[in-house]
């Protein structure tokens, strides 16, 4: 039969390791959760923001970040993010039905590109809360990364698809011209 001394000391041991896996998981658990963090670091400077209404009740809240070098001219040659605060639920296949019309009104890509598109967000995109946000990373050479309530969720390195997805916002015939506008802080 174990001594008292013994046991303590065994019992000891074992708390004394747990004790020291808690701390090293905690560690290691605090560095990935900070390499999941979104990196706004990199846009320093808020292009512009506005508001999607419809009929008169606010959906979103849009605003566009780059750094200081953005150039509206040469949209899909900056770094860029657009951070989208929801006052709305949304299913991801919601969000994913908007974006693909909007993508088919703009004619971007053809039939079997849009359709992987689709099923990529319909699959990548998370459901949305009033409150949440959704941030798109753009990037010319990675495509794009897609951060959720600022904790990365997706990516996608297929360009043709991440300049479609941010056009939706961006491109000059985007069916909310208004909103484009304030986002590139184009006069009226």
């Amino acid at each position: 039969m174990l001594s008292r001394k013994k046991i303590i000391l065994k019992y000891s041991v074992i708390i004394f390791f747990l004790l020291l896996s808690n701390i090293y998981f905690k560690n290691l658990k605090n560095v990935y959760a900070d390499y999941l963090k979104l990196p706004m670091n990199e846009f320093d400077v808020k292009i512009g923001e506005g508001y999607l209404k419809f009929f008169g009740i606010k959906i979103y809240k849009a605003k566009l970040f780059s750094s200081k070098n953005f150039n509206k001219n040469k949209l899909f040659e900056n770094k860029f993010a657009l951070d989208i605060k929801y006052f709305k639920n949304f299913t991801s296949s919601e969000i994913a039905k908007i974006s693909i019309k909007e993508i088919n009104k703009l004619k971007l890509g053809n039939k079997v590109e849009r359709d992987s598109w689709f099923h990529w967000m319909k699959n990548n995109f998370p459901n949305i809360s009033k409150n949440d946000s959704l941030i798109g990373v753009f990037s010319p050479k990675d495509g794009f990364t897609l951060y959720y309530n600022n904790v990365y969720f997706a990516s996608n390195s297929d360009i043709e698809f991440s300049k479609s997805f941010f056009s939706i916002w961006l491109d000059k015939k985007t069916s909310e011209s208004g909103l484009r506008k304030k986002l590139l802080k184009i006069n009226q």
